[in-house]
């Protein structure tokens, strides 16, 4: 009510502007103006449609404040638009020149609202493609995060990397324009299914006994990932009825690669995509408890040797 009743004043004088006009032009002919009489009048009721009838009707029932404001910039637009076509097919009766006038106008308008009208059909791809929904982890572009509302111009995350060590939140929030599913890649960390593959690399020294390192940590892998392990052979035959996949074994497995340095044991294991840091710390804290009581294995570290020549 408190921005309605000054656009209502507003159409008021705008109306009362085009009374005197016509009155004048009554009184006395030489100061008639029928174009300006008009103008007046259309200003006055295209700011009573757009500004006081559709905003007192459309925009009172959004409690959104981001969303009302959004909704109030089109309505302007809108209304400057319409407005500029009446005005100008007054004042412009010749048609090759009042075309060229539509034109420019059309162009400005679409060239200002060009990003809102992007993100509304960003929206509208997200709603009918189901690219993702609240509570999904995703990226996009640059960004991570668990999704925590979905509207019509925006998706709002709570971020997680950044500066971050590991999958976990930075209790930044951040909106982004829904256009950006038009333009960049969407990664959804949790679509279809809850868990993801993680990995883990452990160094040993060539005078190591590797493959009693190896055994080590394929037990504390299968110990800590084994009931997730069902869990995930369930979700792909999920998958497996939606997509095309070939490879349906999620048993974690211990790859082996010699370098010059050592010998690299990469641990490969499925996780909840939100438990990945928890697991990766249980995996590590045990592998330190359990190398640390065998002789036989040492973890390797970068080393340099610099040769001096008299």
């Amino acid at each position: 009510m408190n921005k309605i009743m000054p656009s209502l004043a507003v159409s008021l004088t705008l109306f009362a502007f085009a009374f005197l006009l016509y009155s004048i032009s009554l009184w006395d002919t030489a100061w008639a103006s029928p174009q300006l009489t008009y103008t007046f009048l259309i200003l006055g009721s295209t700011h009573l449609v757009f500004r006081v009838l559709v905003y007192s009707l459309l925009l009172r029932h959004i409690q959104s404040g981001r969303v009302r404001y959004s909704l109030s910039k089109t309505l302007t637009l809108l209304h400057l638009f319409i407005a500029s076509l009446f005005i100008l097919r007054i004042w412009l009766p010749d048609s090759t020149t009042l075309l060229a006038a539509y034109g420019f106008v059309a162009a400005a308008v679409a060239f200002s609202i060009q990003d809102l009208f992007k993100n509304f059909i960003g929206g509208a791809v997200i709603l009918v493609r189901s690219l993702y929904k609240v509570g999904d982890r995703i990226q996009i572009g640059e960004t991570y995060g668990d999704i925590i509302d979905i509207g019509v111009l925006y998706t709002t995350l709570l971020e997680i990397r950044a500066w971050v060590a590991g999958d976990q939140s930075t209790g930044r929030i951040i909106r982004v324009p829904n256009g950006k599913v038009i333009t960049s890649d969407v990664i959804n960390y949790t679509a279809d299914h809850s868990f993801i593959w993680d990995e883990l690399h452990i160094p040993v020294t060539h005078e190591s006994d590797w493959r009693r390192a190896e055994q080590i940590l394929t037990d504390i892998i299968n110990e800590l990932t084994n009931e997730l392990n069902a869990s995930a052979m369930e979700e792909i035959r999920h998958l497996q009825s939606k997509y095309f996949l070939t490879n349906e074994n999620v048993d974690p497995h211990v790859y082996m690669v010699i370098t010059d340095n050592w010998i690299s044991l990469y641990a490969r294991y499925i996780v909840s995509a939100r438990e990945r840091r928890n697991v990766q710390d249980k995996i590590m804290r045990q592998i330190k408890d359990r190398f640390d009581n065998e002789p036989g294995i040492i973890i390797a570290s970068e080393t340099t040797t610099i040769t001096v020549s008299k």
